[in-house]
């Protein structure tokens, strides 16, 4: 072989790496979605933040008490909805979780006294992050995700909040390989 004849395979060679890793680094791309705002009788959320990554969907929550009185209001595990119906269970703050997992512990022991939960005064906020992993699709081609918000429980109770739709933005490239 001629010195040419090498160069040509191994150009071809390096130019589909290149390609190769151009692609795989659009793969990174994140989406964020958009809410509109829920509301029950005592309680209204909005979405601060919502990135939707090929694998994951991490949503800020702020949950405001918009009643006249003081509530105390617990967060659980939240449920994403995809729009066949296939459901996939959330994570909150990790931080917090620990936290009160610790206090329980220590309380239990005798070594700290169990403290009353803390309670949302009127017209105050809190914010739950949450996060969704689900391995097996794309969710960024997802044109709504549905989040289940039963998981927020006031004075002990479901306070029965309406589900949260996060929509696609216009540009999101659904049905198209990303």
């Amino acid at each position: 072989m001629t010195r040419s004849q090498h160069i040509i395979p191994r150009a071809a060679l390096i130019t589909s790496c290149i390609f190769s890793l151009v692609g795989c680094a659009a793969m990174v791309r994140t989406w964020s979605f958009g809410a509109e705002p829920v509301q029950g009788s005592r309680l209204k959320v909005t979405v601060t933040k919502a990135k939707v990554k090929q694998k994951d969907v991490y949503v800020t929550l702020r949950i405001k008490n918009h009643g006249p009185a003081p509530l105390r209001v617990k967060v659980g595990t939240f449920t994403l909805k995809l729009p066949d119906g296939e459901e996939v269970r959330g994570k909150t703050g990790l931080i917090g979780r620990a936290a009160a997992g610790v206090k329980g512990v220590l309380s239990s022991w005798g070594a700290i006294k169990k403290q009353a939960e803390p309670k949302l005064a009127a017209g105050g906020t809190l914010t739950a992050e949450l996060a969704f992993r689900q391995s097996h699709r794309d969710l960024r081609r997802q044109p709504r995700l549905t989040i289940d918000l039963s998981a927020i429980r006031v004075e002990g109770q479901s306070a029965q909040l309406p589900k949260l739709v996060l929509v696609a933005p216009d540009d999101a490239p659904m049905g198209e390989h990303i």
